[in-house]
């Protein structure tokens, strides 16, 4: 039978229910990770095995073990300017868009560029460029393959990729007009246009959809989908210290959530609800929203010192973790709302992930410390991008 729900699923091979005391089994976790890393020299991949204090396996995305006992890293892409935003797509979905090959996540890679990087992660190879990503602080991608990108300008737009329309990036192809809805085209390696096909050998050009949904008066520094296959829902926010919640399917705006009293630095979506959430801001203040009562935060997290860039959902939810510039990460009980951890890092928190039994932590060096579950014990952490200062984001997803 299921547990009970209000269980704390630390994710070990016994488990003991809050409500119950019941003792529940559960097979160790065996599965492996690719992690994914963006910073101010460019971007790198790397890989290792959950629940494994393994030093790497050296498998598909990652370069092996450094004379350190470490998991290094090989490069995605060398940049001479800063790397801010990273998102992946799961293989099949990149499969489905036309811009993978079935094998292999696809990662889009943003910065103080004026273009989006996208790379096949298992081949390291770049798959193209797509025009329009200029001071791109904020990108995610939802399970459908939908990409989400906040900039500078307070814009927040939606890619879909494989969409058909207009190659013209100017062209307008959705009733809502042209100043919210264009098409640009993403160009494989090989393809010179030069027939017009949209075919040549070694390359094609894939159409890809971009829609303007949101509006932010400031610049936009972290954008969220909720967990599921057909969300309908995005969350995006910024140095307008507002969060905003639109639907993508009517293209309104569900909810405007206001509390922050400063630049909201990052939104992580619950699992288990889509319409549950938390975040964080430049001033200490860590919120978890549920957008049935959005007045205010329906549970707050207090002991952390300011200057926070980070905030992440466990994957069961039963935990959120927040970190920024005092190196520092405050992991907290989202049942009780009580602080339960905190983890000295070596250097300012950039960015957070959770693998089921491992929190990711990116730093302002070319480093991403690796804690394990239940008691956040150090593991050998993974090279970060080579000869980095800043590591801003890191993703992972299922090897």
């Amino acid at each position: 039978p299921p547990p009970c729900p209000a269980a704390r699923l630390c994710l070990v091979t016994l488990c003991v229910c809050r409500c119950c005391g019941t003792t529940m089994s559960k097979p160790p976790p065996t599965d492996g990770w690719l992690v994914c890393a963006a910073g101010s020299r460019g971007a790198c991949v790397a890989s290792f095995v959950d629940g494994e204090d393994d030093r790497g396996d050296g498998g598909h995305g990652g370069g092996g073990v450094d004379g350190e006992g470490n998991i290094s890293s090989e490069s995605l892409m060398t940049a001479e300017t800063t790397m801010r935003s990273l998102a992946l797509m799961p293989a099949a979905v990149a499969d489905a868009a036309g811009i993978g090959d079935g094998d292999s996540p696809v990662a889009v890679i943003g910065g103080y560029s004026d273009s989006l990087f996208v790379f096949d992660v298992r081949q390291r190879r770049e798959l193209g460029q797509l025009v329009g990503g200029e001071n791109t602080l904020a990108l995610a991608c939802s399970e459908s393959g939908l990409i989400a990108q906040g900039a500078s300008s307070g814009e927040v737009t939606v890619r879909r990729f494989g969409e058909g329309g207009s190659d013209d990036a100017g062209g307008s192809g959705d009733e809502r007009g042209a100043t919210d809805t264009a098409y640009s085209t993403l160009r494989r390696p090989g393809f010179d246009g030069g027939d017009g096909s949209g075919e040549q050998e070694g390359g094609s050009l894939t159409s890809v959809r971009a829609h303007r949904v949101a509006l932010h008066t400031r610049t936009v520094r972290t954008v969220a989908f909720p967990c599921g296959p057909d969300p309908r829902l995005l969350y995006s926010a910024g140095a307008d210290n507002v969060i905003l919640v639109n639907d993508l399917e009517t293209n309104e705006l569900v909810s405007n959530l206001r509390w922050h009293t400063s630049i909201v630095t990052s939104v992580d979506a619950f699992p288990q609800d889509p319409r549950v959430l938390a975040s964080c801001s430049w001033m200490a203040q860590v919120g978890m929203w549920s957008l049935d009562m959005p007045g205010s935060p329906v549970r707050t997290f207090e002991g952390c010192t300011r200057d926070l860039l980070a905030v992440a959902v466990s994957t069961d939810g039963s935990l959120v973790a927040s970190g920024g510039d005092h190196s520092m990460v405050y992991v907290f009980d989202v049942a009780t709302a009580r602080r339960v951890h905190t983890i000295a890092t070596a250097a300012k928190v950039r960015s957070l992930a959770w693998t089921p039994s491992v929190l990711l932590v990116a730093t302002c060096s070319n480093v991403i410390q690796r804690y394990s579950l239940p008691l956040f014990e150090p593991l050998p952490h993974v090279r970060g991008v080579s000869g980095a200062s800043d590591t801003w984001a890191v993703r992972v997803t299922q090897d």
